[in-house]
């Protein structure tokens, strides 16, 4: 029996940057979500001008809340396992 869904490698790019050691890895799941963010973030700016809604206020916000989600979701990636168990309620 085979899986409804294949399995298939996600695409990645590598990026040789001068000041940088190894190069850097773009994967395609990374620029599929910076993608969808930039898409909503100009959608939700044009519907908040159509409710009333200043749009730098509005702007600032959306901005916010993504530093909010970046720095949650890496500070997340880069504690190790270790540090939840001495403390489980640092996050």
């Amino acid at each position: 029996m085979t899986p409804l869904i294949p399995y298939f490698q996600v695409p990645r790019f590598s990026i040789p940057l001068p000041f940088m050691e190894q190069p850097l890895t773009v994967y395609g799941f990374g620029i599929t979500l910076a993608l969808g963010i930039m898409c909503g973030y100009f959608y939700a700016v044009n519907r908040a001008q159509r409710i009333g809604i200043d749009r730098s206020i509005f702007e600032k916000g959306f901005i916010w809340a993504i530093v909010k989600l970046s720095s949650s979701y890496f500070a997340c990636q880069t504690e190790s396992p270790n540090d939840r168990r001495r403390s489980p309620d640092a996050l």
